[in-house]
């Protein structure tokens, strides 16, 4: 009896389902896709990958693909654009198999970056690539991402290259066609049923190639009136203050729309300099000239990234709890995580609610607020859990509204950071902090 593995749903819209495919699938998918992308794999790279082998991507592409094709493979995993940069100098050609929300994180640095030319291809699935994120891979490397379109029930499905386009095109040994719902039923050796209906609605160019048009569940309903999560997005993208944003409907009794926003350069300087209600108003009435008035956003949360899993999702799991509470994340300048020690620059606007009260007419930024945001910073960029002990705490100057600070944080063992803040005047104050290893 053939092998049988067990993997896990990213839940993206609810709870995580658990998908058995059989060890015989994983070959069957792994080989279309080594007879796919023949002339790459000919040349013999060595894959490298920011993905785990515990996911499905993971386990087809570096424990099935990697060993059929017989290239070498960077046992690692990159856990960041700096690691991938570093293992692109160590091999001659190199094929990266990645997320787009890494890809998207990598790019965010190009400016500082020179790579070397030795990519044959760089192959991303999970969520779809946006079109500026492939254009800046593009010109960075030299070679448009390839993506996979597929699932964990389906396997792999379609794939596309934006540099010729936006439709997809299905691969040999699968069979797509469109539901009378206009969602795509699929078929092949290794479905876990056939047909399985993905539920992601499309439209079909000829037998072969189709146009994605989004999730099914991202069309969601909100007074009576459906509303495209999509298209929310999209047009908030093209104001210069947002870099990245991802919508949901609120799990109220009323459903409204909540979005988190990822801020550009301007919209960071905007946030510091006007404060949060004001760059919220701002974004809210630039929604409403594309949007009725009930799917302008009723809560926008402002973070430094968009809070992506391992497999490059944004389960609501994830997304929900961002909106339950009243504070807002500090607007981050400079993020610089090198190995065990972080850097990180950042200012609160002046209306932030760690300021109210404290002092009506002088307001500081409260000891607590500091010592939130260095646990949150350090859950952040090293996953682990912050509710241990503070020891050898020192406050020293307060911070002010708008002021730039500089935190400053040294991983000393597995369970203890020394941090510092800092500004301009000098020490606000350090400590160290004991956390459990677990991740968060």
């Amino acid at each position: 009896m053939d092998k049988v593995i067990a993997f896990h749903t990213s839940g993206s819209t609810g709870t995580p389902k658990v998908i058995q495919k059989t060890v015989d699938s994983l070959r069957l998918d792994a080989t279309m896709l080594a007879s796919a992308f023949r002339a790459i794999f000919e040349q013999q790279p060595t894959f490298v990958a920011s993905i785990q082998t515990q996911h499905m991507y993971g386990k087809l592409w570096l424990e099935t693909l990697q060993p059929l094709v017989g290239c070498p493979r960077h046992v690692e995993q990159v856990d960041g654009w700096e690691t991938f940069f570093k293992c692109q100098e160590c091999y001659d050609k190199v094929v990266f198999i990645t997320t787009p929300s890494f890809l998207a994180e990598l790019v965010s640095h190009r400016h500082q970056l020179t790579p070397k030319r030795n990519v044959l291809a760089i192959f991303t699935a999970g969520s779809l690539l946006r079109t500026e994120v492939s254009q800046a891979v593009e010109a960075l490397f030299g070679v448009s991402p390839i993506e996979i379109y597929g699932s964990t029930e389906t396997g792999s499905v379609a794939w596309r290259q934006q540099c010729n386009g936006s439709s997809w095109t299905i691969f040999d040994g699968v069979t797509a066609v469109a539901t009378p719902e206009e969602t795509l039923a699929v078929t092949s050796s290794f479905c876990v049923s056939t047909p399985y209906i993905l539920q992601d609605r499309v439209t079909f160019e000829d037998e072969r190639h189709f146009l994605l048009h989004g999730r099914t569940d991202r069309y969601v309903k909100i007074l009576e009136h459906f509303v495209a999560l999509a298209e929310i997005e999209e047009g908030l993208r093209k104001h210069p203050y947002v870099a990245d944003c991802h919508a949901v409907a609120s799990p109220t009794d009323v459903s409204r729309i909540w979005t988190l926003i990822v801020p550009s350069e301007e919209g960071k300087t905007a946030l510091i300099e006007q404060g949060y209600q004001a760059v919220t108003r701002t974004l809210r009435l630039e929604a409403s000239a594309y949007v009725p008035s009930y799917a302008v956003p009723r809560r926008m949360r402002f973070v430094r990234t968009l809070p992506y899993t391992a497999q490059g999702k944004l389960p609501v799991s994830v997304v929900i709890p961002r909106f339950e509470v009243e504070r807002q994340e500090p607007v981050v300048t400079q993020w610089d995580l090198q190995g065990e020690t972080l850097a990180v620059r950042f200012a609160y606007p002046h209306d932030v609610i760690f300021f109210q009260g404290h002092f009506p007419n002088a307001p500081i930024l409260p000891g607590v607020a500091q010592l939130f945001t260095v646990r949150h910073f350090i859950q952040q960029a090293f996953n682990v859990k912050v509710d241990g002990a503070i020891k050898r705490l020192k406050f020293q100057q307060p911070i002010l509204p708008k002021q730039e600070v500089c935190l400053m944080v040294k991983r000393k063992t597995p369970t203890s950071f020394d941090f510092t803040l800092q500004t301009a005047q000098g020490p606000c104050a350090s400590g160290i902090l004991s956390v459990r290893e677990e991740g968060c």
